[in-house]
């Protein structure tokens, strides 16, 4: 396994066969001939918060309310930050005062816990953190679009037994994490 950006390096690591599959988000529209694309499933972004924070325990929020709060923000010349900025604008608002600007999901967890700090993140990032961190999503419908969760290979090439019994479970994970909690228990899939 390797950390890639397939987006930011253009599938290299497909092109030169350094991997046989990779997982990702797709931010833009995509369009290769040499490379295949399989949405797996949609990941939303959430407002987080530490359940720390006073603002966990509310169920009714707005973006405005939050605005002077201190925020963990991703750098705004890369697509997620443009997403973010989007949802701030969808709203009338200009983003907020960053309290810190980082990609690291290390810092942005360890922030996060004190209940500080605000965040906007995946969904899918907050499910498989949330009970180790102490994180809670508040109440916050944003104006960004789902953005698909997909594998990309190549085209012109057969996956190996292996690699397509782990796409299999893959997609089996995603869509058990479309079903509701009470199907989630039943399947012993943790939330």
């Amino acid at each position: 396994m390797v950390d890639a950006q397939p987006a930011a390096t253009g599938f290299r690591e497909l092109r030169d066969r350094e991997v046989d599959l990779l997982l990702g988000r797709r931010f833009e529209p995509f369009s290769d001939d040499e490379v295949k694309m399989e949405v797996l499933g949609q990941d939303r972004f959430v407002v987080v918060v530490g359940t720390g924070n006073r603002f966990a325990r509310r169920k009714k929020l707005s973006l405005q309310e939050l605005m002077e709060e201190s925020w963990i923000l991703y750098p705004t010349d890369n697509v997620i930050g443009a997403f973010i900025v989007e949802a701030f604008c969808k709203e009338g608002l200009q983003p907020p005062r960053k309290a810190v600007t980082t990609f690291s999901l290390h810092i942005r967890m360890h922030l996060l816990a004190t209940g500080r700090f605000v965040t906007i993140m995946q969904e899918s990032i907050l499910r498989y953190n949330a009970k180790h961190w102490a994180l809670k999503a508040l109440p916050i419908k944003l104006s960004i679009p789902s953005v698909p969760l997909a594998s990309f290979s190549l085209s012109s090439r057969t996956l190996s037994p292996a690699v397509d019994r782990f796409l299999e479970h893959t997609r089996e994970l995603m869509k058990s994490n479309t079903k509701t909690p009470i199907e989630r228990k039943a399947l012993r899939i943790p939330s």
